[in-house]
């Protein structure tokens, strides 16, 4: 009957849907960060050309995840507290969150979805960096 291909074909489409345009990020600190100019520099000299782009962002991101390794390091030194268990608890799932954003499947997606994904976890650990540097100052 027609009635019962309707909810079908519904679903159907809203599965399409949902392959073809993802869920929106959560938030800002997905797509905006503030970086180093010399990220920028290296964005506008790359000529838009991939692997230039790509490499810009590895080393971008290299930098502001050893911005992160730092700040992890010094709690993971602090004395065990109820407090370290749960920045601790909440870091993994601040990582959990942003690996579920950002990533990027290479059997399936192509260059630009790669960059995307590159972009959106630089701008997740450099917000991450900033939101845990500004907790710790006014501390």
């Amino acid at each position: 009957t027609p009635a019962s291909a309707t909810p079908a074909t519904a679903a159907a489409d809203a599965d399409a849907d949902a392959e073809d345009f993802p869920a929106p990020l959560p938030d800002a600190s997905y797509t905006q960060a503030n970086l180093r100019s010399t990220y920028t520099r290296c964005v506008d000299a790359s000529e838009a050309v991939t692997a230039r782009l790509q490499a810009c962002g590895d080393e971008e991101l290299s930098y502001q995840e050893d911005r992160l390794a730092e700040i992890v390091a010094g709690v993971v030194a602090s004395p065990d507290s109820k407090a370290k268990d749960d920045w601790m608890d909440a870091q993994a799932a601040w990582w959990s969150d942003t690996n579920r954003h950002c990533r990027w499947d290479p059997k399936t997606d192509g260059q630009g979805q790669r960059l995307d994904a590159q972009s959106c976890r630089i701008n997740r650990v450099a917000n991450r960096v900033d939101q845990l540097q500004a907790a710790a100052r006014s501390k």
